[in-house]
């Protein structure tokens, strides 16, 4: 019922990845399971595991999100460029979404290994996740720009990427929770960063359909 739903309030060609606004439609599902579905963990891992207090492990979560920041300044100014200098725009948003995944799943490795390995500093997984915040910023500014420009009904666009990206919260947090209640905190982690990870990968290899030729 959920599925027929979705289908019913997203644009044409979203279960689909149609290309144009239908792939841009999935590329932020997969953005925000990407990186909200990690980011859940991110305080839960290094706390339990690797014995950081709540104030410093929440610096991941404030480096994620200023660091979001400067990936969406960086991805807006090449935008901007791009047009003054008369080149395709759509084609460099796309680039802008591959290098912004990129980043993102550097990002990921780096964060995960500095909560699951014991080896590598916790602090590790604050750097990475800063990392991964840029590539974030890049991507889903790329992403959501390129997607509204193609859009007919700009509304229903604007209101299927919100859907999206709440869905995919909820599920890859929902999902992620789920493991950590059947199971003990490392094993269930690496799971969901498993999880996410292989999300990413999808998404990379998505990208290019956000072009219409």
């Amino acid at each position: 019922m959920a599925v027929v739903t979705f289908r019913q309030v997203t644009p044409s060609g979203t279960l689909t990845a149609r290309r144009g606004v239908g792939a841009g439609v999935d590329t932020r599902f997969l953005l925000c399971a990407v990186y909200f579905g990690s980011e859940a963990f991110l305080p839960l891992g290094l706390t339990q595991l690797r014995d950081v207090n709540a104030a410093e492990a929440g610096l991941g979560l404030s480096a994620g999100a200023l660091a979001w920041v400067l990936g969406s300044i960086l991805q807006a100014r090449r935008d901007g460029d791009s047009g003054h200098k008369g080149r395709n725009t759509g084609s460099g948003r796309v680039g802008g979404v591959v290098a912004g995944w990129a980043l993102l799943l550097a990002g990921l490795a780096v964060m995960a290994s500095g909560i699951l390995v014991n080896e590598i500093p916790p602090w590790t997984a604050i750097v990475g996740w800063a990392l991964g915040g840029i590539g974030m910023g890049i991507a889903f500014n790329a992403a959501t720009t390129d997607t509204m420009e193609k859009a007919v009904r700009p509304g229903e666009a604007s209101a299927a990427l919100q859907l999206a990206q709440t869905l995919a919260t909820a599920l890859v947090s929902g999902l992620g929770g789920a493991a950590l209640a059947q199971g003990q905190t490392r094993p269930a982690l690496l799971a969901t960063f498993a999880l996410t990870g292989a999300l990413g990968v999808a998404g990379m290899l998505l990208a290019p359909r956000l072009r219409t030729t």
